[in-house]
């Protein structure tokens, strides 16, 4: 009986499931920043920057198997991107300059019937990492900025691009939120110099107002996409988010002013295939006619992740439904910051984005099928139950000469001591703990020896894990940054720690300090 409750409670855990995916041909130029759409037909990839973080003034169009290169009127690398009532795409903004700095003011229209780009006019204020929607009466609203003033301001063919209102506090891409009375939300999770937002919701027309929820959430906004997001119905949102206590990943609801946490029936998976973090930092892609969404993550071994969420029940006061699924790419693993775009067939498309650093962004695109794969229904279930069973079985029998194996390599090992000593050498004096994704193989190889001496050596001296070793000495070293940088934003305090997931690094931070990375700057 215990033998088949306990393979009941596993067959009931969130598998991870594998999906197919192909490559396509790569981009004409390498692109970090840039924006990413269909229109149904085609795939359209917008300005960004390139190699040596140099913008581009130019799009490319997916289209009989090949990307054909389009001249742009201005450079847009973070620059905003929204659809029009009628089907083209309106551009503007992004950085002025060659490595991120600066802000500018071109703002253009795309047809993707002609494939044709055409100035507008300016915006209101030059702008970086801005947002942008339209609202039911034909007025657009911008709003965002990037180390530079923020403000609310609208276009109208009459009026041009003004600004009517400042901000509560200053947002880079925040969320615009359109409602069917005329008013809009404005909100976001990064503030114009990379800091946490406080919980301040902006309106087009109202006062200010503070979401308690969004003082313990921040909502995933940080890289370009496309604005606004779309409802799952009429005045209803649902947007990706992270706890700042532990870095958790979570769905919030927006209904009209309410903010309230999606349910889900299991919490959103943080960790993947091998145990590796997950980092999640997109904003979710809305399948409407599906009534699913996905989120997508990579993890510290550069799967790709896309977990679905299911959320009609949600909206009737029920839990929505997670699945997860993943890809593997054998060779180097996928890009982070990639564009995504939602195929009409449910497919996912993805391209650009860089491997190690902004400075060295990719051309790679792919499309994902996670919707490909069979679904077991009726009589076929008693077949999956069988299969699953004997899987199991074959992975305790491979546990069992795993384990074996492991007796065995352990009577040749070296000595304990000798091998700690080796350990903090390459962790503290190559500082390998800084590689982003470091894993027990890569230490290994570095050593001259295999896994199982590096993991059982660090258990039996610190009685830690290879994981959690390598990031006490990553937080130690965040510790020594802020101490001689306590403005540094805390994204890029985890990025030059080592960190690939922002998620583990707010987790391990409290582990080892006590604290969020917040409440320890508030009390240095």
């Amino acid at each position: 009986m215990k033998t088949v409750l306990a393979l009941a409670c596993l067959l009931q855990a969130l598998p991870f499931l594998r999906m197919d995916y192909e490559r396509l041909p790569d981009l004409q130029s390498p692109r970090s920043a840039h924006g990413f759409v269909t229109d149904g037909r085609d795939l359209f990839v917008f300005g960004g920057h390139t190699t040596g973080f140099i913008p581009l003034a130019t799009a490319e169009c997916f289209r009989d198997g090949e990307w054909q290169t389009l001249e742009m009127v201005y450079p847009h690398d973070g620059g905003l991107l929204t659809p029009l009532p009628d089907g083209r795409w309106l551009l503007g903004g992004g950085s002025e300059k060659e490595f991120g700095i600066g802000q500018s003011f071109g703002v253009e229209i795309f047809d993707p019937s002609t494939r044709r780009f055409s100035p507008l006019t300016i915006l209101d204020r030059p702008r970086a990492y801005a947002s942008a929607a339209m609202l039911d009466s034909g007025r657009l609203i911008v709003s965002g900025n990037w180390y530079a003033d923020d403000g609310i301001a609208t276009y109208t063919r009459e009026e041009g691009f003004r600004t009517i209102n400042p901000t509560a506090e200053a947002r880079r891409s925040p969320y615009i939120l359109p409602l069917k009375d005329g008013n809009a939300l404005i909100f976001g999770g990064m503030g114009n110099h990379g800091e946490s937002t406080k919980g301040l919701v902006d309106q087009l027309d109202g006062e200010p107002f503070s979401v308690p929820l969004l003082e313990s959430w921040t909502v995933l906004n940080y890289y370009v996409n496309v604005s606004p997001s779309v409802p799952v119905e009429t005045d209803t949102w649902l947007l990706a988010a992270l706890s700042k206590q532990d870095g958790a990943p979570g769905i919030i609801m927006v209904r009209g002013c309410s903010f309230s946490l999606l349910q889900t029936d299991v919490p959103i998976p943080r960790t993947g295939v091998s145990a590796c973090d997950i980092e999640y930092s997109h904003a979710l892609l809305i399948d409407s006619e599906r009534s699913c969404a996905w989120l997508s993550g990579i993890d510290t071994g550069r799967r790709l992740y896309l977990v679905k969420l299911d959320y009609a029940q949600a909206l009737k006061g029920g839990k929505a439904q997670v699945s997860l699924y993943f890809a593997d790419n054998p060779d180097g693993g996928f890009p982070k910051e990639m564009g995504l775009a939602l195929l009409p067939d449910g497919s996912i498309a993805a391209a650009g984005g860089f491997m190690t650093d902004n400075f060295q962004p990719v051309g790679t695109a792919w499309i994902f099928h996670p919707l490909g794969l069979p679904v077991v229904e009726g009589g076929h279930r008693f077949l999956s139950f069988a299969l699953a069973v004997i899987g199991l079985l074959a992975v305790a029998a491979a546990f069992i000469l795993i384990r074996r194996r492991r007796r065995l390599l352990l009577q040749d090992a070296p000595s304990q001591n000798n091998m700690m000593i080796q350990i903090r050498t390459a962790l503290e004096e190559k500082q390998m703990f800084r590689v982003h994704g470091l894993q027990v193989v890569d230490l290994a190889k570095e050593l001259g020896t295999n896994t199982t001496y590096i993991s059982t050596c660090i258990n039996k001296e610190t009685g830690a894990s290879f994981n959690d070793l390598v990031n006490e000495y990553r937080i130690r070293y965040a510790l020594d940054l802020l101490s001689d940088n306590p403005s540094m934003p805390v994204t890029q305090l985890a990025d030059l720690s080592g960190f690939s997931s922002y998620s583990s690094f707010i987790r391990s931070f409290k582990r080892i300090t006590g604290k969020t990375p917040s409440e320890y700057i508030s009390g240095m």
